[in-house]
């Protein structure tokens, strides 16, 4: 049997050159592609929830639309419009205030719009009234602040009695005087 002749090792390592020279281009494409594989599904594993988030919005779109309609109409019963300028709205509110004292029976002493600026999208302004009546008058102005829309909260009430009541006549009702603090929420944007 005749032996092949075997190469040596210089010779074998020479002529690998060219072979590991065609193999690197493709070794080194490969480790790229794995790597910008990798950088694509992280990427996705990013976007998928957001993008499953955008899908269910899509679907809800109708509910989302109905919920801000109702909330818009809740927002229109309780804050007054920015349209007009903390002061005329103030003004406003202190006119209608006094409509509805005046019919419930009571005698408006003096009354005070007091602007309070907050920061954020609402701005509170508060309507003090001095009044004087009797309690029946001012448990009827009470009862005719739900009937004001947008809602007029009633902060403070101060009834006080003038005088004493030992020179008070006892089959008569006695003549109160009191103090009402009012505030309405305004939106500072139109």
């Amino acid at each position: 049997m005749a032996e092949k002749p075997r190469l040596p090792w210089r010779q074998l390592a020479i002529l690998s050159l060219p072979a590991l020279a065609l193999l690197l281009p493709l070794v080194v494409g490969g480790l790229w592609v794995h790597a910008k594989h990798n950088w694509g599904q992280s990427q996705l594993d990013v976007v998928e929830p957001r993008h499953a988030r955008l899908l269910g919005l899509q679907q809800q779109e109708e509910e989302i639309q109905q919920a801000l309609e109702s909330l818009a109409e809740t927002k229109a019963k309780h804050v007054y419009p920015g349209e007009s300028d903390a002061t005329q709205t103030g003004n406003a509110v202190q006119q209608r205030l006094r409509t509805v004292l005046d019919r419930a029976g009571l005698a408006i002493v003096s009354s005070q719009v007091r602007p309070n600026p907050e920061d954020g999208n609402y701005e509170r302004i508060d309507v003090v009234m001095s009044t004087e009546g009797d309690w029946p008058s001012i448990q009827m102005a009470l009862l005719s602040l739900r009937d004001i829309s947008p809602t007029v909260w009633l902060d403070d009430l101060e009834v006080n009695l003038p005088g004493s009541l030992q020179n008070a006549n006892p089959r008569v009702a006695p003549r109160l005087s009191a103090q009402f603090t009012f505030s309405i929420l305004r939106s500072k944007t139109p």
